[in-house]
């Protein structure tokens, strides 16, 4: 019926024609929004996922080194005398934790 009134309205047709412009400009601009809010969240994802990467690696890199110095200083003579709680508080790791890497050296290092 719109289109019947329109083919014998010229303004009517002008009107119509106007709206659908309108209306696709309208869905277009959302489509690219939508996009441009995808794209910006796919970056926020991969660098929130990066810096969880990176900060995990580093903390495992740090509690690895932490573990080699524990057992360097149980290793050698001169501080394999030194109490737990000491090298506890020389690590950071707690007492329980050197107690049981210096029973696990401990028991490596005897002949079976």
């Amino acid at each position: 019926m719109v289109q019947k009134a329109c083919l014998t309205n010229p303004d009517l047709e002008a009107a119509r024609e106007l709206l659908g412009d309108i209306s696709s400009e309208g869905e277009a601009r959302e489509l690219a929004r939508m996009r441009e809010k995808s794209a910006i969240d796919y970056a926020w994802s991969i660098a929130a996922a990066t810096d969880q990467g990176r900060a995990e690696g580093e903390a495992k890199g740090k509690a690895e080194a932490t573990l080699a110095l524990l057992h360097q200083l149980l290793a050698k003579d001169e501080t394999r005398t030194l109490t737990n709680a000491f090298l506890a508080t020389l690590t950071g790791l707690p007492e329980d934790r050197v107690a049981a890497e210096r029973l696990a050296l401990t028991s490596q290092a005897k002949p079976k």
